[in-house]
């Protein structure tokens, strides 16, 4: 037997998560539908040290992956020697392990979907898309736009990174200096005011005492800072808690606002694939939102699902939801008049991709005048704090 973590949503539309004893995923997913459970995801319980040799691929792996299985299958070679041949030059060993190991399990007649969700090492929206691709006859071209869609995640995030870059290296100024006013200018200073008699002003006297408490207590400041950074870290690191603070934005209006156009967008996309591929809408729209890595939006996608299960329209049902946005609602009005419900979802995964990546960049032309002004305001304090009172020191001795 082995121990599952099973991310499920009752039919009463709760997210729950428990863990699960079975032979396999198999068996998982008969219990489920025995019970009534949609599956989102299902992950092997492992130790720490097998965790840490088999992480999700990175994005560049993913590009590279999607790319060459779509070049490769577009060729007419077959699926499993395909594969192969992209895990032969594979060159992190527990990586590569998994991935031959699908070799294994394609060749006993596994899904292309279950060997990928079995592996643990692709993004959890992979699985709908694949599933998608093979119910469709149409696995190289899920592919491709996997590859294509993994390609545009990378340039944002290295857009972000560059726009982060710029505001690091300032505050990374800023703290040498401060630790250097601090070891260095601030003891200097104590002197020249102690033997002079001088009068301390009370924002200098404060940087003292901080200067001084550093200075007696600075190994025990870094092993509470690097213990605050662990237990930060791990707490991101638990899905629930992950989840409990996404819930907390969402009530924000402007981030939800955020939140929802990256959550329509990401399952519109694959919703255009899957109606694109054959798929009804109805199923299609419950593997879409399981793609999404936003609870609140799958609980709402879930009760527009029962909705339509009703006899109620798709636009008319989302009118009444809490995920509803005017451009999403006026498409689908425009792909139940047309009947073209692929075309109206792609046209809404491409507008909020636009609008998303306009709010990328203004986000990257704020952080630089506001990572300036920071230290700006933190040279200003110092200054104040050093050179005024030697001023009012040099001014009183001339008097």
């Amino acid at each position: 037997m082995r121990a599952f973590i099973v991310k499920f949503m009752t039919p009463k539309g709760e997210e729950k998560n428990c863990i699960l004893q079975a032979e396999n995923r198999g068996a998982l997913k008969t219990l489920a539908e025995q019970q009534g459970w949609r599956i989102l995801q299902i992950r092997e319980k492992k130790s720490i040290w097998k965790k840490l040799h088999t992480r999700t691929l990175s994005g560049t792996q993913l590009i590279f992956w999607f790319q060459q299985m779509a070049v490769l299958l577009s060729s007419g070679i077959p699926l499993v020697q395909a594969w192969t041949l992209l895990c032969r030059d594979w060159r992190k060993a527990g990586e590569k392990q998994c991935l031959q190991r699908g070799v294994f399990r394609l060749e006993q007649g596994i899904s292309v979907t279950e060997v990928l969700e079995e592996s643990e090492l692709f993004p959890v929206m992979v699985i709908p898309m694949v599933r998608a691709g093979e119910q469709s006859g149409q696995l190289a071209e899920i592919f491709q736009l996997l590859g294509t869609y993994y390609t545009y995640v990378e340039k944002q995030k290295q857009g972000v990174l560059q726009a982060l870059l710029y505001p690091a290296f300032l505050c990374c100024c800023a703290l040498g200096a401060a630790i250097f006013a601090i070891f260095f200018l601030l003891p200097v200073f104590e002197n020249l005011f102690s033997q002079m008699n001088a009068p301390v002003p009370p924002l200098t006297k404060g940087l003292l005492q901080v200067s001084h408490s550093i200075r007696a207590y600075g190994p025990e400041i870094l092993i509470g800072l690097g213990v605050l950074t662990v237990a930060v870290y791990g707490y991101s690191q638990q899905s629930q808690r992950r989840q409990a603070l996404t819930m907390r934005l969402w009530r924000i209006p402007g981030v939800r606002k955020l939140l929802l156009m990256f959550s329509w967008q990401r399952c519109c996309q694959l919703l255009a694939i899957q109606i694109r591929s054959g798929i009804p809408l109805l199923t299609a729209l419950s593997e879409a939102a399981s793609a999404v890595p936003i609870s609140g939006f799958r609980r709402h996608i879930h009760w527009l699902c029962l909705r339509l299960e009703g006899g109620e329209s798709f636009s008319a049902a989302l009118a009444k939801s809490q995920v509803y946005l005017p451009y999403v609602s006026a498409m689908l009005a425009i792909g139940e008049e047309s009947g073209q419900y692929d075309r109206a979802m792609q046209a809404v995964a491409d507008y909020y991709r636009w609008q998303l990546t306009v709010a990328v960049a203004r986000f990257r032309r704020f952080l630089g005048p506001a990572a300036l002004l920071m230290v700006g305001g933190i040279i200003g304090l110092l200054v104040c704090c050093l050179v005024l009172p030697v001023l009012d020191m040099i001014t009183t001795m001339s008097l």
